[in-house]
């Protein structure tokens, strides 16, 4: 029975629920007091987490230990506090940076305010001494901070100073310094030329004794213009106002500081006039012809009579006599030439050498000075053999590798010698080889045309009569690039190739391209002639049997793919979408304008449009491969290498009547289309 009282107690006795005696919260915005403590929503302390600080109510609302304007919460709602860093007022200035401040904080140089409230700002305020102030020149303070006082400090240029007289400053800033100033009259030495009286002695400039130097520099008695006197030139003792006017040689002096000058002052003492005359060859040394009198030389003049020959101007009385290699010329004329002459100058003798044999040239373990050539010797002592007068002087000999007796040139230097030096030298006299280790080209060598060497060294190829056409071989193991004249029919070998080539053709600059077969690489190639440099363009097909140029493009076919455009300059190649020519062994080429031909293996000529590969067969005959366009005609190899040729204009066929020497010969081309 006790443990069911219990029950009851603790369960309560209300229709058999629980009874809930927990104190409600407070909400904290809905205006009511929800815990019935007085206290509604933010003004309740159960809201302080969830409430800001009211900064008026001198209560910790927000429970951070700061209540009402101490309270970082109500920055800008207050007013401002100088010492705290914090923007109270909200104004954007912070403690002394704020006016609400002003008189309760030191003062900041600088921030042009009123910091301290004493009416002065910055450099102007006592508390400012820093170097960031200038100096104030009557306040008796140190402003800038520099140890000098007003007008002790060099920033001090002020009417309110008084001028020092040794520091070279203007001190009281009226455009004077020192003593050039007034105010420093009496304390400074006298200066000459100002009017005043410096030194306060009661003399002013040339009557003070200090300026005697200066005022009568020359010491001739006169004081110098420049100074008030009527010395025109205190620097010269001869000029002054009781000196005559004379000729004062290359000088033009104002003697007499009249203001007239030599023979235009009418003073002038006629005794020093000097005689001039006609100098015709400008050397300052004159003739009798139209002679005057005059201080200076006249324009074309020169001293009268003293010029043994005014057709020179290396010949007068001021040069020396040398010896002269083209004849005898008196230099300094005083009548004597040459040898004759005691003042001749030792420097310009001449060496000759004793010739024995009489031969012209001399031998150098004998010799003598003289201008003229004494009798028995010879100029140059460079005689081989000076005993016998059919030997002279050493020859000059130039390498000779290639035995041709010509001597190679630039830059070999010629080896001079008496006697000839070896079998790989050739004397210079017969001129340069230009053809290094070929020994059939040389100077005067027979010359082969067209077959791009220069064997005579005159500097070009001779053409020859005709014109030429040129022929590749299709070995693969490397082949031989032909010319052949086709009037002459003579045949040259241009150069060796690395592979065979089944097509060639040249563009309208005369530059030769080729297709290689494809067992030599299947490439097309630049050949550089007469060098046969063969540079790669492109590899556009696998079997190339022909070459043909039209329209700036180079144009390969293959039979067994297709007709490849390919720009010559990028090497960029794509395909037409058809084959010009049927079976192997054939080629192609094209006319000035443009047109395209074709040979294929059944021997057939043709016409074929590049625009849609249409073909229209013109003759059936004997081409059967190396295709190309020659003055007006089409020529093509037909059987054993023999040329055909064809008419487009008229249909009509016919031999060449020349031909290729090797029967391997797959490809021509002509650079004359």
């Amino acid at each position: 029975m006790r443990v069911f009282a219990t029950l009851l107690v603790l369960i309560g006795c209300s229709g058999g629920e629980p009874v809930d005696d927990k104190p409600p919260e407070e909400i904290c915005d809905n205006l009511e007091d929800d815990d019935l403590d007085e206290l509604a929503d933010c003004a309740d302390p159960d809201c302080a987490a969830l409430c800001g600080e009211v900064c008026t109510n001198g209560t910790d609302d927000d429970l951070d230990g700061l209540t009402d304007c101490l309270d970082d919460d109500c920055d800008g709602l207050c007013p401002e506090q100088c010492a705290d860093g914090r923007d109270n007022d909200g104004d954007g200035a912070i403690d002394c940076e704020d006016r609400d401040c002003f008189g309760s904080c030191p003062e900041v140089c600088g921030d042009g305010l009123d910091n301290d409230g004493d009416g002065k700002v910055d450099c102007l305020d006592e508390e400012c001494v820093t170097p960031t102030c200038d100096e104030i020149c009557a306040d008796g303070r140190d402003n800038d901070a520099d140890g000098l006082v007003d007008c002790a400090d060099d920033d001090c240029q002020d009417p309110s100073c008084p001028e020092d007289c040794f520091d070279s400053r203007d001190n009281d800033a009226d455009g004077r310094v020192d003593c050039d100033d007034i105010d420093c009259d009496g304390s400074c030495p006298e200066v000459c030329t100002d009017g005043r009286d410096n030194d306060a002695d009661g003399r002013v400039d040339c009557d003070d004794d200090e300026c005697e130097g200066l005022c009568d520099a020359d010491g001739d008695g006169f004081f110098n213009a420049d100074f008030g006197g009527d010395d025109c030139d205190d620097t010269r003792f001869e000029v002054n106002p009781s000196r005559p006017e004379i000729c004062n040689g290359d000088e033009v002096l104002d003697d007499d500081c009249d203001g007239l000058y030599d023979e235009d002052d009418p003073d002038i003492d006629p005794l020093t006039l000097i005689a001039w005359g006609r100098d015709a060859d400008g050397d300052g040394y004159g003739t009798t012809r139209d002679a005057t009198l005059a201080c200076q030389a006249p324009e074309g003049f020169g001293f009268a009579d003293t010029d043994c020959d005014d057709t020179r101007d290396d010949v007068n009385p001021s040069m020396p006599e040398i010896c002269n290699p083209d004849g005898p010329l008196d230099d300094d004329c005083d009548g004597r030439v040459d040898d004759a002459d005691p003042d001749i100058s030792p420097d310009s003798y001449l060496e000759w050498y004793a010739d024995r044999d009489g031969d012209g040239f001399g031998a150098d373990d004998d010799f003598e000075y003289a201008c003229s050539r004494p009798d028995g010797t010879a100029a140059t002592n460079d005689d081989c053999d000076d005993a016998d007068p059919e030997v002279g002087p050493p020859s000059l000999w130039l390498p000779d590798e290639d035995g041709d007796g010509y001597g190679l040139g630039d830059p070999f230097e010629p080896v001079p010698s008496c006697d000839a030096p070896g079998p790989d030298l050739a004397p210079d006299w017969r001129g340069e080889d230009c053809g290094g280790l070929d020994p059939t080209v040389f100077p005067g060598a027979p010359e082969v045309c067209d077959d791009y060497v220069d064997q005579d060294c005159d500097g070009e190829d001779e053409p020859c009569a005709g014109d030429l056409i040129y022929g590749a071989t299709g070995q693969c193991s490397g082949g031989s690039l032909y010319s052949l004249n086709t009037e002459t029919g003579v045949e040259t070998v241009v150069c060796r190739l690395s592979g065979g080539y089944s097509g060639l053709a040249f563009d309208d600059a005369g530059v030769l391209y080729g297709t290689m077969d494809s067992c030599s690489g299947g490439t097309l190639n630049r050949i550089d002639l007469p060098s046969c440099v063969e540079t790669r363009i492109a590899a556009p097909v696998r079997n190339e049997t022909g070459l043909a140029w039209a329209d700036g493009l180079l144009y390969a076919v293959d039979t067994s793919s297709s007709t490849h455009q390919v720009d010559p300059l990028t090497g960029d190649a794509r395909s037409l979408g058809f084959s010009a020519v049927d079976c192997c062994g054939a080629d192609i080429a094209a006319d000035e304008l443009g047109q395209m031909y074709y040979a294929d293996g059944g021997r057939t000529l043709g016409t074929i449009d590049l625009a849609t590969g249409a073909k229209r067969d013109l003759f059936d005959g004997e081409f059967r491969q190396g295709l190309t366009f020659h003055n007006g005609e089409v020529l093509g190899l037909a059987g054993f290498v023999s040329i055909l040729a064809y008419d487009p204009l008229t249909g009509a066929s016919r031999p060449l009547g020349v031909r290729f020497s090797d029967d391997s010969l797959d490809a021509i081309a002509s650079p004359t289309p």
